[in-house]
């Protein structure tokens, strides 16, 4: 039994190369990579309450690229957008 498999083991190793390139190729082809826009709200955070916070854009614009079933199974919900304002000082800052 040993000697089937110690025969011909170059041929064997080059069909499981083989195996695993065209595994990488079908399985690019089944799952493309794609790209969404999402529409996602702006939240400022850490700002001190007697500061105020002007011309910030109430929404933002995330693309995001990758793999179809990643992209499909990525929530809305899930992506954040914030202004971290916790080192502002008196005047104009840019964040």
């Amino acid at each position: 039994m040993m000697i089937h498999f110690k025969r011909n083991w170059i041929a064997k190793i080059l069909s499981l190369l083989a195996a695993i390139v065209m595994w990488f190729f079908i399985m690019r082809d089944q799952n493309p990579v794609m790209e969404v826009t999402y529409t996602v709200p702006v939240q400022v955070q850490n700002l001190a309450s007697n500061y105020i916070v002007e011309d910030a854009p109430p929404f933002v614009r995330v693309t995001l690229s990758g793999p179809r079933d990643t992209i499909i199974s990525m929530k809305n919900d899930v992506l954040k957008a914030y202004i971290d304002a916790s080192g502002v000082g008196v005047g104009n800052n840019n964040v």
